[in-house]
């Protein structure tokens, strides 16, 4: 009989440490793998960009204007694109995240790119 309380006091203890979940994962993001930026002489379309982690922006450049794309500093941030016209450039983002940029050319002229997982 005395062997028996502690058995089930184990029994117990050993019932409620169990059976924990798992952290929660991140489920498959149904965002685009790609996506397009294109600049007017004064704004980037579209504003906001989403693409899934991995994916890449094209930036497109027009004839005629210069434009540079200046990210702001933060882990993840691609490579800035310089003074760039008639050109189409490609930058991946492999880092979830809020990615904002902007043209130094052309003060106000904004853009941002959220990457999700």
């Amino acid at each position: 009989m005395r062997c028996r309380r502690p058995l089930a006091f184990l029994t117990v203890l050993l019932a409620a440490c169990g059976g924990g979940k798992d952290a929660p994962v991140d489920p498959p993001s149904s965002a685009p793998r790609t996506a397009t930026v294109t600049m007017l002489p004064s704004a980037f379309i579209p504003f906001s960009t989403t693409i899934a982690v991995g994916g890449t922006v094209t930036f497109e450049f027009p004839p005629g204007i210069d434009h540079n794309v200046i990210f702001e500093r933060q882990t993840g941030a691609p490579q800035d694109i310089q003074i760039t016209r008639n050109a189409s450039v490609d930058r991946k983002f492999t880092t979830k995240g809020t990615y904002a940029y902007d043209c130094r050319i052309h003060p106000g002229m904004i853009g941002e790119v959220v990457v999700v997982p």
